[in-house]
């Protein structure tokens, strides 16, 4: 598969998992892993349709979820007029980054063994 073609692939997933992330910072009620779960799913779905570069797929996805979620975890620069509150903590968008990398590195590692 060509480069681009995956990388933009990837960029497509990592957003769908930031989306999940943000909802889970601002409503830490939804069921994370259920979310989760129905990601995962569906691009390990996807990553089966890719033949070889299945498995490069959601390793590289896994990969920048879990660098996003070291971002999410550094602390932020003080603002004077920054909001502050329970809906703007970082702490549950890096809690749901970790979840989705380590759900991808696991569905790499099924479908690299499958393979």
């Amino acid at each position: 598969m060509n480069a681009a073609v995956l990388g933009g692939l990837v960029e497509q997933w990592v957003w769908r998992c930031q989306k999940v992330a943000t909802r889970y910072q601002l409503r830490p009620a939804i069921d994370l892993q259920a979310e989760v779960e129905k990601l995962v799913g569906e691009a390990e779905a996807r990553a089966r349709g890719l033949a070889a570069s299945g498995p490069l797929f959601l390793a590289t996805v896994a990969s920048r979820l879990e660098m996003r979620a070291h971002i999410a975890e550094l602390p932020a620069p003080p603002a004077a007029d920054a909001l502050a509150g329970p809906a703007l903590d970082p702490v549950g968008r890096a809690q749901a980054l970790h979840a989705l990398a380590r759900a991808f590195e696991g569905a790499a590692g099924r479908l690299k063994a499958a393979a």
